[in-house]
């Protein structure tokens, strides 16, 4: 619990540094991430961004579909406050934003038709990645689906290169918990516990990433 709580602390403070801007539509062009919205999210869902830091993502997805109403839940008071000033400054309506974690979608039960969680799951512990799937479960309606993306599948060099150390099958930097390391066929098994597995993609929203691409789950809610 200790170490999660580092961890909680560590993201809520990078999330202080991010810049409040006035959107201008989309910046995302990789066609894999657009169409992926598009094929799942229509005009009347209801779309949760879990874990949704500065609130880019469902930010994104507001332009690339015209979804009924979108809400973003994340644990960073900071995270949070950037993402709902973006939103007011963009003049987007359809989006609010909340502080909360995986124990405040019980409140939610059944209340979301898509939801989309990137870049949270890879970087916590195992424990409480069960816990975020188990809440995501009951917050997405029955035949709901879900894309859980994961960070690029960097090599391990190159993660050492930049200051991480492998423990077991986990990555720390200045002794806190940074990263969950599991191959594709190990993120399947698990999500399989609670959702059907749908399909996989990539997608890559920088240079660097062509060469190590961000990964994508589609998941359909039992």
């Amino acid at each position: 619990m200790e170490q999660y709580l580092k961890l909680l602390d560590f993201w809520n403070k990078a999330l202080k540094s991010d810049e409040v801007y006035k959107t201008n539509g989309k910046w995302i062009n990789d066609d894999n991430f657009n169409s992926t919205l598009k094929k799942y999210i229509n005009e009347n869902s209801k779309v949760l961004d879990f874990g949704c830091g500065n609130g880019w993502a469902l930010i994104e997805a507001s332009y690339t579909t015209a979804f009924k109403k979108g809400v973003g839940i994340d644990q960073s008071i900071n995270g949070i406050e950037c993402a709902s000033k973006v939103t007011k400054l963009s003049n987007i309506k359809n989006i609010e934003f909340i502080v909360g974690d995986q124990n405040c979608l019980k409140n939610y039960q059944n209340e979301f038709d898509f939801c989309m969680s990137i870049n949270l799951v890879d970087v916590l512990p195992d424990n409480i990645i069960y816990d975020v799937l188990k809440g995501l479960s009951l917050a997405v309606k029955p035949n709901g689906y879900l894309m859980i993306a994961i960070n690029p599948d960097f090599s391990f060099e190159f993660l050492q290169s930049i200051g991480y150390v492998k423990k077991d099958c986990c990555i720390y930097k200045d002794s806190i918990f940074r990263g969950n390391l599991k191959t594709n066929e190990e993120w399947i098994n698990i999500f399989k516990q609670y959702f059907e597995f749908v399909e996989y993609k990539e997608f890559v929203l920088s240079e660097r990433e062509k060469d190590y691409p961000r990964r994508m789950f589609i998941l359909k809610n039992f």
